[in-house]
């Protein structure tokens, strides 16, 4: 649930993502997926001063004899690759990493994202995008790039950096917020047995992203008239060196 400021200024945020929760409750109230596994929202590991959350690993372990899933995990920071992958084989998982080019066969569970600037590469290879940062640690990250290339978005409710983003997602049903990991599991499988609802997710993030970039445009073009005159005055009277 997204937490107010003290003075209760994002009041009105916060409620519009307390409201994008309910109606992802409502769809998925008769999503009784049949897990493999129960979910365990509680099941993390400590590897040395790291502690990895496993969501990604017991959401694919639920999903993957029903839907033959490969789940994909980008991490924050590629330095703890390793931990992340002996956390997930402890598990039982086996994972393939892009930086040692391993090769994606169907006996792979998580393919790890080990690197830095392919982002787009990664969301390129999916239409239903969990955002980070969201469940277990605070702030989120930002959704904008997911919508942009084509994925209906699932996060959790501590998107305290990009309030206003999501709030816009989920009022255009873009986005979906997730209480805890069985949500998440019961949301992916319900996007994925659902092409109608993820498509309308996928077209509604895309839309969203054409329209704020032309709320962009025009308050760009509006500053002009005060942006230019400052730009030439700088042209003409460069600083000196004193």
């Amino acid at each position: 649930q997204m937490l107010p400021d003290r003075d209760g200024s994002d009041a009105g945020p916060a409620a519009a993502v307390r409201d994008a929760e309910r109606l992802v409750q409502v769809e998925m109230a008769d999503v009784t997926a049949e897990m493999t596994r129960p979910c365990d929202t509680d099941e993390r590991v400590e590897v040395g001063a790291v502690d990895v959350d496993l969501a990604a690993g017991v959401v694919h372990r639920a999903l993957k004899e029903r839907t033959g899933l490969l789940t994909i995990i980008v991490p924050r920071h590629p330095d703890r690759s390793d931990a992340i992958e002996a956390a997930l084989t402890a598990k039982g998982l086996k994972v393939a990493r892009r930086t040692r080019r391993d090769p994606l066969t169907p006996d792979v569970d998580i393919f790890l994202g080990d690197t830095i600037g392919e982002m787009g590469l990664y969301l390129r290879l999916t239409e239903v995008a969990f955002v980070g940062r969201s469940l277990f640690a605070e702030g989120g990250q930002n959704p904008l790039e997911p919508a942009m290339l084509g994925c209906a978005i699932l996060s959790g409710g501590n998107v305290q950096n990009f309030r206003e983003t999501y709030q816009t997602l989920a009022k255009n049903g873009s986005a979906k917020i997730v209480r805890d990991v069985e949500m998440l599991a019961k949301g992916v499988n319900y996007l994925l047995a659902n092409d109608d609802m993820r498509r309308s997710m996928i077209d509604a993030g895309l839309e969203t992203v054409q329209e704020m970039r032309g709320a962009l445009s025009a308050t760009m073009k509006g500053l002009e008239p005060y942006i230019n005159p400052l730009v030439v005055k700088a042209r003409l009277n460069p600083p000196t060196d004193n």
